[in-house]
This record gives structure tokens, C-alpha cells and sequence, in this order.
């Protein structure tokens, strides 16, 4: 397999959010939540369902909880002495496959035939949760045929234009690049459950300035894509 080296800069521009006199000046009904039977309840995230996840106390411990539809749900991780639930995901993403505009194998849309028949663009998902592609293709017995690898999702939109080469990458990504390039937007040719979209970071930042901006914008961009 060739590995495409380089250097590839994505420059994300994020706008700022100021908040306005009415914004400040908005009020808020505030809502008390304790886990039962709890010593201790933490609220720690909400999604913008309104489910809520955090950590409550007892005699046995500190275990992690949902809190979903007026019921509370325990967290605990096999064999672990605690567990926080420090968040909940907000919006979910899909796996799409993106192809070249004309490409003659998908002139009618995405076969699994033409799928498994072509070569495929593959982004290195060492040590990050897409490595789990292959496994759900290997459920319904699909291979792909990989003959090119990049180091990053965010380089196959502008390696496929100008091959007959077929990628597997998130809709988020496929659908920003396609309104730019001369690619095609298809379906996985077999079931692939959605992924979660999450922000991690270490409890000792939760108050740390950078790390709040960085959390607020994401929250905003996502607020944003949902209502558009």
C-alpha cells in the first residue's frame, strides 16, 4: 500500500460569539437534581435533549448516572473502584463514501459490487475510534481494497477528484468539501451504525480559560449546523 507524505494544514476558522445585554439579561429557572438515596449528586453535562449525566455518592461509592426522560440510570464501569460520566454527546456523525463526480463504477449510485471492485483511499486510523471501519464492514463479509493511505481524514476530499479512488470518511467532512470539489456523496453500501461526537480533557482544565473557549465554540458550531 503508498502512503501519500506531506504536510497538510487545515486552518478551522471558528467565529466568535459575543454575548448581548438581552443575552446577559436572560432569565433561568434553576431545577434540583439529586440521585436517590444519594449523600452527594454532580451534574457534570447535558445534551441538548435535556439528558443529563454526572456522578452520585453513597456507602458502596461514587458511581456515574444518566438522567433521561424523568428516570435516573447508574453508570458503572466493570471492575472499575469509581465512575464519573463527565459528558454527553450533543450530535452524531455517519460514515459516507465519496467517489469523483464521474466516476463510471457509481455513474448510478453506490452497489456493493462496485464498492468491494474499486480501490479505496484509507485515512491511518492508528489510535483513533475509526480504526473500527473494517470491523463493521467485516460483518457483512466487505473488504475493501486499499491501495492508498493519507495521514488524515481532511486530505482524501482532495485526493478523490482526480482518481478513481473511493474513500470512506465522515458526512460532516464529505458534505463540507463537496460544495467545493467535484466529488460525489454516496451511501455506505451496507449498514454502518452512526458514531458520537465528543470533546475530551482532563478534569484539572475544566475551569481553565482556553480550554472553556475551545469547549463554547464547539457547542456553538454544532448548535448551529443543527438548526440550519
Amino acid at each position: 500500500m503508498k502512503t501519500l507524505k506531506g504536510l497538510y494544514l487545515l486552518l478551522l476558522v471558528v467565529p466568535l460569539l459575543t454575548a448581548t445585554g438581552a443575552a446577559r439579561d436572560r432569565a433561568f429557572t434553576y431545577s434540583s437534581l439529586n440521585y436517590p438515596g444519594a449523600t452527594l449528586t454532580i451534574a457534570y453535562g447535558m445534551n441538548p435533549h435535556g439528558d443529563i449525566v454526572g456522578l452520585y455518592a453513597t456507602a458502596t461509592g461514587v458511581h456515574g448516572f444518566v438522567f433521561r426522560g424523568g428516570a435516573f440510570e447508574s453508570i458503572d464501569f466493570p471492575g472499575a473502584v469509581r465512575t464519573d460520566a463527565r459528558g454527553i454527546s450533543p450530535k452524531g456523525d455517519r460514515y459516507v463514501c465519496i467517489v469523483r463526480a464521474r466516476h463510471p463504477k457509481f455513474a448510478k449510485g453506490m452497489t456493493l459490487e462496485a464498492f468491494q471492485n474499486a480501490e479505496h483511499a484509507m485515512a491511518h486510523s492508528t489510535g483513533m475510534a475509526h480504526a473500527n471501519i473494517d470491523h463493521l464492514l467485516a460483518r457483512y463479509q466487505v473488504r475493501r481494497n486499499v491501495t492508498l493511505g493519507v495521514p488524515g481524514f481532511h486530505v482524501l476530499p482532495m485526493v478523490i477528484p482526480n482518481s478513481d479512488l473511493v474513500a470512506v470518511v465522515p458526512g460532516m467532512l464529505a458534505e463540507a468539501y463537496a460544495s467545493h470539489l467535484p466529488i460525489k456523496v454516496l451511501s455506505m453500501p451496507v449498514p454502518i451504525p452512526p458514531f458520537d461526537l465528543r470533546i475530551y480533557w482532563h478534569e484539572r482544565y475544566d475551569h481553565d480559560a482556553p480550554i472553556r473557549w475551545l469547549r463554547k465554540s464547539f457547542v456553538e458550531l454544532f448548535r448551529a449546523r443543527r438548526s440550519a
